[in-house]
């Protein structure tokens, strides 16, 4: 039979990404992690219906449309990505992404100043207009991974995102004791050191090692930010009408609560952790093929892996 680029028997499932998943592959012991992993998720569960059962309506609505808009958002934006990317619309301008990120803070900006009880249809267009701008750069990664046959990574690091916001939500869903605002501080001034690495990274040639340390630490950081603004989506939700003070807008006072300012920040926690994730597979990948080519005697640098950045330097309303 025909053999794909991932090898034997692995053609069809490598087009998506999960060539090196396949469950024929767990024998033995490993099969015993799949009703671990059941029982685990049974325990999450409970502590989950724990933890949200002090909830009130209010609460739950406002959770619920947070949540909503960050998930659609999520799907506009791998959504608009794919169909970029298989009609043939991938921007490869080398224009593009800087095109992209300054439109993508005006978008940003506009957010900020639109309020949600005045402007809702505005603000919600606006949000999933940014999304879609994103994701037109999500294309351009989509296609070249493709090409270098390392579709499977960016497969593999959406589901690993996926699991952490995951993970994450239901964390805090389940500690409704513990308080996370303190973390701000300290994530605000891992934000600044993270943009001054990523800056000195892109003006500069920086070593391997240097390389895969801004990933990491990036990968931590924005892990971290998905922990306090998920949070944080939670107290705000929790405090009942009426009886906290509103901020002054330009068309009077705010909402009280606004899901999509809330939907905003777990979406750029997700994308910014997604590409760091994507980062340090590819970085892994290609030490993996440098590894092998010594090996076999090979003299080659292996598959060239192209060192992914985000659009621009992360943005935070």
């Amino acid at each position: 039979g025909q053999c794909g680029p991932a090898g034997c028997g692995r053609a069809l499932p490598s087009v998506l990404g999960f060539g090196a998943w396949q469950a024929s592959q767990m024998s033995g012991g490993k099969s015993l992690y799949l009703p671990l992993a059941g029982l685990a998720g049974l325990i999450v569960m409970g502590s989950v219906a724990d933890g949200t059962r002090g909830w009130t309506k209010v609460t739950r609505q406002r959770i619920s449309a947070t949540y909503f808009h960050f998930f659609l958002s999520t799907l506009v934006w791998s959504g608009t990505a794919f169909a970029c990317w298989k009609f043939g619309m991938v921007p490869n301008s080398p224009m593009a992404p800087m095109g992209v990120g300054i439109l993508g803070m005006f978008l940003i900006y506009r957010l900020q100043t639109l309020d949600y009880n005045a402007d809702r249809f505005k603000k919600i267009l606006t949000f999933y207009s940014f999304a879609a701008l994103q994701g037109s750069l999500l294309s351009v990664l989509l296609l070249k991974s493709f090409e270098m046959g390392l579709f499977d990574v960016v497969t593999q690091a959406a589901v690993l995102t996926s699991a952490v916001v995951a993970s994450v939500s239901a964390i805090v869903a389940a500690s409704p004791g513990l308080n996370f605002m303190w973390l701000g501080g300290i994530l605000g001034t891992g934000l600044g050191l993270l943009v001054g690495a990523n800056l000195i990274n892109m003006l500069w040639s920086s070593s391997t090692v240097m390389h895969m340390g801004i990933s990491y630490f990036g990968a931590a950081l924005f892990s971290l930010m998905l922990l306090y603004d998920t949070a944080k989506v939670v107290k705000e939700a929790s405090v009942p009408p009426g009886s906290a003070p509103r901020a002054r807008m330009a068309g009077g006072v705010a909402a009280e609560f606004d899901p999509i300012k809330h939907a905003l920040q777990l979406y750029l926690d997700m994308v910014n952790l997604f590409l760091y994730l994507v980062r340090i597979m590819m970085q892994q990948r290609m030490q993996e093929e440098r590894s092998s080519n010594r090996q076999s005697g090979g003299g080659g640098n292996g598959v060239p892996v192209p060192q992914l950045r985000p659009s621009a330097p992360p943005l935070r309303p």
